[in-house]
């Protein structure tokens, strides 16, 4: 499962080794979850989010929103 963690990476102004350092998470981690090549484990997603001060569902499927409930994220350039 493809998380939405590159889109909260981004809108924090990480790159995925300040990211990686910040959470004790190596660089490989963090993109194959951003790749989806990797889920991590439920205490890694539940650190991630916990860090972006986000649910896990957030991270998982993306931000609530009140008036869709399968809103994607817009792309942070």
């Amino acid at each position: 499962m493809k998380s939405h963690l590159k889109y909260y990476r981004k809108r924090a102004g990480l790159s995925q080794e300040q990211l990686a350092s910040k959470t004790k998470f190596s660089v490989s981690t963090v993109a194959s979850m951003e790749n989806g090549r990797r889920d991590g484990s439920v205490d890694t997603i539940i650190s991630m989010a916990s860090f972006f001060g986000v649910t896990v569902d957030e991270l998982l499927f993306g931000p609530n929103d009140s008036n869709s409930t399968n809103k994607q994220p817009e792309e942070v350039s």
